[in-house]
């Protein structure tokens, strides 16, 4: 068996099928007839599946049948070999297609396990006869809703053919984007006066009615409702052939159609009535609004179910709130007025919630922007039919200007009703009534403090005109009624004392003052006044001059000066010494101002000293001098204030004597020391006293200007630091001549170049000379300095001493201090061995410009090149006019190298110059001559006239340069 096995699978034993099949023709033509057969059939086969598969597109699975299709074609075309290899043996070949066909084979059964269940899952035929049926009746179901979609089309055209107001239509979007309408109802007809033929035939007889501002919001709103499947809607103004304005408003949806064209079913409605309305509308909601901004007027509304509040826009600007901030809620609404406003608002919404009660209040609100506002808020209740409140709304204004106006004239109000009680209190206290005195009618009004100052009961009115003049004293009533006349015909005001008699007979002193009240023609209409009652004050009065009589029986007897007298100055009282001691009789004086019976050069002193009385300083004494019978003597008062008991001032007064006597002890004494007190200080110099320890005792004016220091404050300082001088030119600090009179004992002269350092700093130039002061026994107790100012004889000197020097034009030196400093120049070369330099400089054209514009111009010339050679040289240098155009030039410790470049730059300046006089423009050049200055020069004389041969040379060979001196020039 195992041999069996492996003859069977043994390669080595295989031949060729010819080789089998030579020996048997019949087995050969078998097996080629046979394996034509089979190829046919298999070729067949799959040409009838491509057939079957083509028309049942429809068929399930139809893939499988293709796939067993390429399987039998595999399997045919294997036959074929078996064939070809008879003759052939391409035996490769068909085992490479018999691999093919293997594998098709089992792809084939592979996808045949899952294909199995699907298969099983296809209805039966008993299942498809009952689909079959199920379809039937749902075509027929279909057919019966065709038929009543057409019945309900038909009902719809004929709703549309008959809206009153409106138009049915159907507009179809072409694929090549044209549009069309493929229905309109009739109703179009009465809408835009087309009919619906004409519409479907052209609808340019619609599309032509659009006024040209609606026509691109009709193509905007068209593209989008296509774009985004939206509804169509929008209203748009026509006007029809017959020239009427509508406005429609087109409403329909879009569809899209299986072959992708776009269809919008739709209704069109004639909203021209509702238009004017909505515009009507529009305006008076404008006008409301406009209204409500101008009267700062909003409106509210609250929900109570739903807890929800609606401001309108203007409550918005009214409380300055951001709108996108959207409404407050409850408790924030309450939060934006003042919180006892809030709780008021609060009361006032809870009572109309509860009983549906209105409420107006006025609100304060602090809106964002700060400043208060006052609101007046309105609420009203809304009930459902249970009756129960559901809502409340309102309004909002702002009243800010009503409400401040109310606030303003209530305050003034209470001011004034306070001003009158305050009046009044102040009328009572001061005893002090008003009246007036209407003309026309002779009708009285009297105040209250005014009834009681006559007596009168307040309860009555006040009296006529005659009864007032009943009451007062005969003796003053004449005067008064003279009074009133005077004032009703001339409209003179009056101020008067009378008196009346009150119905209890009692006497009361009064003081009236009247005014003048006049029309607009400037007639007396009113009179009017204020009385006070000055009884007491009157009693006081005569109280008064009862005690001024006893007083003055006192006062008589005494044999000092007594007088009392104003703040003014005038005199209300002297006794009989102080007339006798005037020469003048009491009467004479009193009422009289005392200013003329003192000295005239005491006036202002006394009234400065009386001046100075007050409560805290209340006597002054004061001496003073005062002519009595062309004589002048001298008096001493006692000053004291006279107050009453409240402490107010009422008169000063004075008690005197005659002091002529004694001041004239004071005076000889006084004249003596005067005498050389004046002397020190009427002399022109300045004296400085010490005593022997060169501590200051005395400065007279003089010294006190020019130390800067007043005697009070020098008093026992040392002289040094009040009396501080140094050398004028080494600043070097002087010896005190003070110091050098007490250590030398003896007269100490003048102090050359001697400067003053006062306390200011200020600089004074002085001569002094100072000498010791002796007793009678010849002890040295102190020492006087004499100086005074020679500041200015000095600035003289110097400036006298500068001119002689200088030239008074450029101020530069002159030739003589030009050639001094040269001779010290000289003079330093020889014994120093130092080298300077010296140029001669005389300028071009300098002529020129003289001759064309004159001196002045000349003069301006030769300041401005000064000025310009002296910011060029140093300076210890000197630079020296030496005369007309010709300057000199000394540079102090100059090399020749050195001296050369200085003088080429100054010739460059000078030859960059421009002169500019009156629009004129002048170029200004230079000759120079420069010689060199050491120990080998000779005298001063030769250095001159080689440097002048120098500079004449440099002009020589063509000026504007410099030429150096050589040895053998």
């Amino acid at each position: 068996m195992l041999e069996f096995g492996k003859s069977l699978f043994a390669y080595k034993q295989f031949i060729p099928h010819g080789h089998c099949y030579l020996w048997k023709p019949e087995l050969v033509g078998l097996h080629i007839v046979s394996d034509s057969l089979i190829a046919l059939a298999y070729y067949s086969i799959p040409i009838t599946l491509l057939y079957f598969v083509r028309k049942r597109q429809d068929l399930p699975f139809n893939w499988v049948f293709l796939l067993f299709a390429t399987f039998i074609v595999t399997c045919g075309t294997t036959h074929l070999m078996e064939i070809w290899t008879l003759w052939y043996p391409t035996y490769w070949l068909s085992g490479c297609l018999k691999a093919i066909t293997a594998i098709v084979s089992l792809y084939t059964a592979c996808e045949l396990i899952p294909l199995i269940p699907k298969a099983l899952a296809l209805p039966s035929s008993a299942q498809l006869e009952a689909a079959n049926r199920e379809l039937e009746r749902e075509i027929s179901e279909r057919k019966q809703a065709e038929l009543a979609l057409q019945e309900r089309e038909a009902m719809l055209r004929r709703i549309s053919d008959n809206l009153p107001n409106g138009a049915i239509y159907k507009v179809i979007r072409e694929m090549d984007g044209s549009d069309r309408f493929s229905y309109i109802s009739a109703g179009i007809e009465k809408l835009m006066e087309v009919k619906a033929e004409d519409a479907l035939k052209d609808a340019s007889l619609l599309y032509r009615q659009f006024i040209p501002e609606d026509v691109p919001l009709l193509l905007a709103a068209v593209d989008e409702s296509l774009r985004n499947l939206s509804v169509f809607d929008i209203k748009l103004q026509i006007q029809t052939p017959s020239a009427r304005l509508k406005c429609l408003h087109f409403r329909s949806t879009p569809r899209q159609l299986q072959d992708g064209r776009m269809v919008w079913d739709g209704l069109v409605v004639d909203v021209s009535d509702l238009k004017c309305a909505e515009e009507t509308l529009r305006k008076n909601e404008a006008l409301l609004e406009e209204s409500q901004r101008v009267a700062r007027l909003g409106n509210w509304e609250f929900d109570i179910v739903t807890g929800k509040i609606t401001w309108s826009k203007q409550l918005f600007d009214l409380l300055n709130r951001d709108p996108a901030l959207l409404e407050p809620n409850y408790q924030e609404n309450l939060q934006l007025y003042w919180s006892e406003d809030a709780r008021k608002l609060a009361q006032a919404i809870e009572r109309a919630m509860s009983t549906g009660e209105y409420y107006k209040l006025i609100l304060r609100a602090s809106p964002t922007y700060g400043s208060t506002i006052y609101i007046e808020g309105i609420g009203h209740a809304e009930f459902n039919a249970a009756g129960k409140v559901i809502r409340l709304y309102g309004t909002a204004q702002d009243v800010t200007e009503r409400q401040v106006a109310i606030n303003e004239r209530k305050q003034a109000e209470e001011e004034l009703q306070r001003s009158e009680t305050l009046l009044a209190t102040a009328q009572k206290i001061a005893h002090l009534g008003s009246w007036e005195w209407y003309l026309e009618s002779q009708k009285q009004i009297w105040s209250a403090e005014t009834f009681r100052i006559f007596g009168l009961n307040l309860t009555q009115s006040a009296p006529t005109q005659t009864a007032f003049l009943q009451m007062l004293h005969p003796e003053d009533r004449p005067v008064l009624q003279r009074h009133l006349l005077q004032a009703i015909a001339n409209g003179n005001p009056f101020n008067l004392e009378y008196r009346i008699i009150r119905p209890d007979g009692s006497l009361r002193y009064l003081e009236s003052r009247a005014e003048v009240a006049y029309d607009t023609q400037g007639k007396t209409i009113r009179l009017y006044g204020a009385i006070l009652d000055i009884t007491e004050r009157k009693q006081a009065e005569i109280t008064l001059k009862q005690s001024e009589i006893r007083y003055r029986a006192i006062v008589e007897d005494q044999t000092e000066l007594i007088a009392r007298y104003l703040a003014d100055g005038t005199l209300t009282f002297v006794n009989q010494a102080f007339a006798v001691y005037f020469g003048r009789s009491a009467e004479e004086l009193i009422g009289s101002r005392y200013e003329p019976i003192i000295f005239e050069e005491d006036r202002q002193r006394v009234a400065q000293l009386i001046g100075s009385i007050s409560v805290d300083n209340p006597v002054v004494i004061v001496e003073n001098r005062v002519v009595v019978a062309s004589e002048v003597r001298w008096t001493q008062w006692h000053n004291r204030m006279l107050l009453d008991e409240q402490g107010c001032f009422i008169e000063f007064q004075s008690v005197g004597r005659d002091i002529t006597t004694l001041k004239q002890i004071e005076e000889k004494l006084f004249q003596e020391k005067e005498l050389a007190q004046v002397t020190l200080q009427s002399i022109g110099d300045a004296v400085i006293t010490t005593d022997s320890f060169s501590r200051i005792q005395y400065l007279n004016p003089i010294a006190e200007s020019l130390t800067g220091c007043t005697e009070a404050s020098a008093q026992g300082l040392p002289l040094v630091e009040v009396f501080r001088i140094v050398h004028e030119i080494t600043r070097e600090p002087v010896q005190n001549p003070i110091d050098l009179a007490l250590q030398s004992n003896r007269f100490v002269g003048l102090t050359n170049n001697a400067v003053l350092i006062n306390q200011n700093n200020q600089e004074i130039a002085i001569e002094n000379s100072a000498a010791p002061i002796r007793n009678r026994q010849g002890q040295i107790i102190g020492a006087v300095i004499v100086f005074h100012d020679v500041t200015q004889n000095r600035k003289i000197s110097h400036q006298l001493s500068w001119q002689a020097n200088h030239d008074a034009l450029t101020g530069l030196v002159n030739r003589q201090e030009f050639e001094r400093r040269v001779e010290q120049a000289l003079h330093s070369a020889k014994l120093d061995y130092q080298v300077h330099a010296l140029c001669y400089l005389d300028l071009d054209h300098f002529k020129i410009v003289n001759d064309t514009c004159g001196h002045l111009a000349g003069d301006q010339l030769l300041r401005q090149i000064t000025a310009l050679l002296q910011e060029k040289i140093r300076k210890t240098d000197t630079l020296a006019r030496l005369g007309g155009d010709e300057f000199g030039l000394l540079l102090i410790q100059c090399m020749p190298e050195q001296a050369l470049r200085v003088t080429n730059d100054l010739l460059s300046c000078v030859q960059e110059f421009r002169f500019i006089w009156q629009k004129q423009v002048f170029s200004i050049g230079a000759s120079i001559g420069l010689i060199g200055i050491d120990k080998n020069s000779e005298s001063l004389t030769e250095i001159f006239s080689t440097a002048d041969a120098a500079c004449y040379t440099a002009k020589r060979r063509g000026r504007n340069r410099v030429y150096v001196a050589e040895a053998d020039d």
